[in-house]
């Protein structure tokens, strides 16, 4: 049987492979559409895990949905800071790097905050040691980064203004 350009497989199946190759590459709404009938499911799921979550230990679903944004934030802030370090070790210049310890900050006050003037949660107590972790991370990115001569966008008030 005949097979275009040495590929394997039924003629029939190789054809509609490269239609439907052809089609999704040709058609980035259809590439999005995709992604994001993924990605809802995904997202409900987690949000129903999280529901459930916060209600076995006794948390509003607020303060566990802050808990995520703030994380998740400072996690993409330092995925920006490690790709911005590779490029610099790739030999780019004008690189910047910002700091996610603003979002850091505001995380730890408020998961102490939900606890009271009583003893840490478990669970306050893991968050805060994530947070401590991720904050250590971005601090060893952040050095590297300025030390290969990226710049530091981490706005710093001075003394004479306070």
């Amino acid at each position: 049987m005949w097979c275009p350009a040495g590929e394997r497989g039924h003629p029939i199946t190789v054809l509609y492979e490269k239609a439907r190759n052809w089609w999704i590459g040709s058609d980035p709404g259809l590439l999005r559409l995709r992604m994001a009938t993924r990605t809802t499911p995904a997202l409900a799921c987690s949000l129903v895990m999280l529901d459930l979550l916060a209600k076995a230990t006794g948390r509003p679903l607020a303060v566990a949905l802050l808990g995520v944004v703030i994380t998740v934030a400072a996690a993409a802030q330092t995925r920006s800071n490690i790709d911005a370090l590779v490029a610099i070790l790739d030999g780019a210049e004008g690189v910047t790097v910002n700091s996610a310890t603003d979002g850091l900050d505001a995380a730890e006050p408020a998961a102490r905050h939900q606890d009271g003037d009583g003893g840490l949660r478990l669970g306050t107590r893991h968050f805060l040691t994530a947070v401590q972790a991720v904050r250590q991370i971005e601090r060893a990115i952040i050095t590297a980064a300025t030390d290969l001569g990226a710049g530091d966008s981490l706005k710093v008030a001075s003394p004479a203004a306070s």
